[in-house]
């Protein structure tokens, strides 16, 4: 089953203080990465703060070698 029409996955970033919700759709996990910097580079220019505890449910694509040494 595809998600958004055409992509198998999603990923979803949630602030937790303020409860503003974001999602992309990815078509491989790889990917993550990739919008994890688009989605942290958005938030820090337009609130100007820093994100200064990302935390993840666990899955394997968080723990991949890019996110390990790039955080």
């Amino acid at each position: 089953m595809t998600t958004f029409g055409v992509c198998r996955y999603y990923v979803t970033f949630i602030d937790d203080l303020a409860r503003h919700n974001w999602i992309f759709p990815v078509w491989q996990k790889s990917e993550v990465f990739s919008h994890f910097q688009k989605f942290m580079n958005e938030v820090e220019k337009e609130t100007n703060h820093h994100v200064r505890c990302p935390r993840s449910d666990g899955n394997k694509e968080y723990f991949s070698v890019v996110f390990t040494t790039n955080l």
